[in-house]
Order: structure tokens, then sequence, then C-alpha cells
């Protein structure tokens, strides 16, 4: 494999698996810190930034593999088309389970139980939820 590509494949792996175990570790100190459970709107204000840090690392991440695609596309263009097809991937295969690892912990936060007098905590738990999936920087005001 060109050693260029080589170098470009290894720091994107390396820039993709640090943004997902970011991501994955403030999801864990959360729900660790919570027990598992929403009961106040100072918890929905603490998980909206945990969520509004997972948006904004999947946006970036978005970015970054378009550039990433862009510069193996152009060594394929150049003559390098094999490799560059390796490149992907090895890619693919190295970050597909650390990508569904961070599913998995994102299942943790919509598992989490609202135990609160406050009826709006649960409503906007739910909003959070329904927002969360839809492709943005982050969460709305």
């Amino acid at each position: 494999m060109n050693q260029r590509l080589l170098i470009i494949l290894v720091v994107a792996i390396l820039i993709s698996v640090g943004m997902h175990l970011y991501s994955v570790n403030k999801i864990t100190a959360f729900v660790r810190n919570k027990k598992g459970v929403i009961r106040s709107r100072i918890d929905l204000s603490e998980l909206k930034e945990v969520i509004n840090t997972n948006m904004k690392l999947a946006v970036v991440y978005i970015i970054f593999y378009i550039a990433f695609f862009i510069i193996t596309a152009l060594f394929a263009v150049t003559g390098w088309f094999y490799q560059a097809i390796l490149t992907w991937f090895l890619f693919g295969i190295i970050t597909l389970p650390v990508g569904l690892i961070g599913k998995h912990y994102e299942n943790k936060i919509k598992s989490l139980r609202i135990e609160s007098d406050d009826k709006e905590v649960g409503r906007i738990f739910d909003t959070y939820l329904v927002q969360w999936k839809e492709a943005r920087w982050k969460l709305p005001a």
C-alpha cells in the first residue's frame, strides 16, 4: 500500500475512534452519574449537553468522512485505485464495530427512566430523543 495512503488511513481511524470514544465516555459518565434515572430539569440540562456533544461529533464525523473520501478518490484517480479501495475497505472494517458500539451506548440514554413529579420532564426528554434523530448541530434552545 502507498505510504501516504497508509498514513491517511491510520490518521482517519485514530480520529474516528477518538471521536466515538469521547462520545461514549460522556454518555457512560452521565448514565452512571444519574444511575439511569432523570429526576429534574437540571438532569435534562446535563443530558442536553451530552446529546449536543454527540450531535456535534456526528456532524464533524460526516465532514471528516467526506474529506477522507475526497482524498482517497484523488489517489484512486491518480493511479492508486486498488490501494484507495483497500483503504476504504480497511477503514470500514475497523470503524464499523466502533460505530455499532457507540449506538449501544446511545441506547442507554434512550432507555433512561423518568422519575419526576414534573410532567414536563418526561415530555422534554421525549422531545430531545426525537430531535436527536434529526441531522443538526445541536438541540434547539
